[in-house]
């Protein structure tokens, strides 16, 4: 398999790609031409190894394929390169990524809202009347980021369509499609409220979105939305509802997957509550190698955070401190983590002064409020600053541990 910046080629050589890609933790974007039609296409090559992601990368392009919609970037191809990574082609859209539009100017929280209430009804196959600058952004964001809307293939069968993209009216799966990716976009937004300005709020929208899973009862959804779910109740001190909602996403993921290690992770942060450090430490670190082991880099803040503070909890200074430094040397890497960021600044500053390490954990920390606060003038509503300041509790956590530290 081709290193994540050598182009890869194709047995058919459909596809030359041009140099400059786009990395993320577990795939490479390339800008191509389609020798077929003449089109410009990204493709996207899958370069994290583990069997459980290149099986879910082959599930999610066969989904592409069967998509059609004016805000879900075109299915182009999708097979395996002749290195033998699986690859999956769609249509090239000109514009900003995520984080070139934000610079730019950020998003206001009906911006925002839109953004997602346009993408949830185009993964339910409907039809919705939008702006063009709003279709734009949430195409341009789609193909940018390059896994959103990504998939998958493991043989070196190709499935393609030529293009140029037709947009269907309602998918064939429409109806049951509707309630699946309705509630795995309500996990979302509720995982951002809490995350953003209301813990309440987003315990709320998540609990809507386990019932909506639920009610269609298919396994990897149901697990997708109930580690959410899990997660948050553990951290909330609920340790007997979070314990049978980590169980429940074991069961449904089964062993050596994701699903099955988040599932850990909230088993963790349920027994540190109830005060049982040996098995809260027992359970973090065996989600953290199974993490590891999957090689799902962009996941590992997921672990970590947990380990940090079950080790902190410990008194294992020595331990907690050299996961710090490795968990801010994968975050380097992988550039900025959004959601888990501040979690993760937040416990590695812990972890540094459970070392002894206070003046790393200060400088730790005083990056991290830099951040904060630089997103923080990117909310335009002044309430809602306010409560992305002071309601979130990693954020209040972490203003009380500059005081702490000794840092202004």
């Amino acid at each position: 398999m081709p290193a994540p910046d050598q182009p890869p080629s194709f047995t058919d050589r459909r596809f030359a790609c041009e140099p400059d890609p786009k990395r993320g933790g577990m795939g490479t974007v390339w800008k191509a031409r389609d020798q077929a039609t003449g089109r410009p296409v990204a493709v996207k090559v899958l370069h994290a190894t583990a069997p459980e992601l290149a099986e879910r990368f082959v599930r999610e392009a066969t989904f592409l394929a069967d998509l059609s919609d004016d805000g879900i970037v075109g299915y182009v191809a999708h097979g395996t390169t002749a290195e033998g990574a699986p690859y999956l082609a769609m249509e090239w859209l000109d514009g900003e990524n995520v984080a070139e539009r934000l610079a730019r100017q950020p998003l206001t929280l009906n911006e925002s809202l839109g953004v997602v209430r346009g993408a949830a009804r185009a993964l339910a196959g409907r039809t919705a009347a939008a702006s063009s600058t709003a279709t734009s952004s949430r195409r341009t964001c789609s193909c940018a980021e390059g896994a959103s809307t990504t998939s998958s293939s493991s043989s070196a069968t190709t499935r393609t369509r030529r293009g140029p993209w037709p947009r269907r009216g309602v998918p064939h799966h429409a109806r049951s499609g509707d309630r699946r990716m309705v509630s795995c976009t309500e996990v979302e937004v509720g995982e951002c409220a809490r995350r953003l300005y209301s813990v309440d709020e987003g315990e709320a929208g998540i609990r809507r979105a386990v019932d909506l899973s639920r009610a269609v009862g298919e396994p990897v959804p149901l697990a997708f939305v109930t580690q959410y779910l899990s997660t948050l109740l553990a951290e909330r001190g609920q340790a007997d509802e979070a314990t049978a909602l980590a169980q429940t996403v074991m069961d449904l993921g089964g062993t050596a997957t994701t699903y099955h290690a988040l599932g850990l992770v909230s088993l963790a942060l349920a027994e540190l509550h109830t005060g049982d450090l040996a098995g809260a430490l027992a359970h973090a670190r065996d989600a953290h190698a199974n993490m590891h082991a999957i090689g799902a880099r962009s996941y590992f803040p997921h672990v970590d955070v947990p380990l940090l503070r079950v080790l902190v909890a410990a008194g294992d200074g020595a331990a907690a401190g050299v996961l710090a430094d490795e968990a801010l040397a994968v975050l380097a890497g992988l550039g900025t983590m959004g959601l888990l960021e501040m979690p993760l600044r937040l416990a590695a500053a812990r972890a540094h002064v459970c070392a002894g390490r206070r003046d790393d954990a200060a400088r730790g920390v005083a990056e991290a409020l830099v951040r904060l606060h630089a997103r923080a003038e990117r909310v335009p509503d002044p309430d809602m600053r306010r409560r992305f300041l002071a309601d979130v509790p990693e954020h209040a956590e972490l203003f009380a541990l500059a005081a702490e530290v000794g840092v202004c």
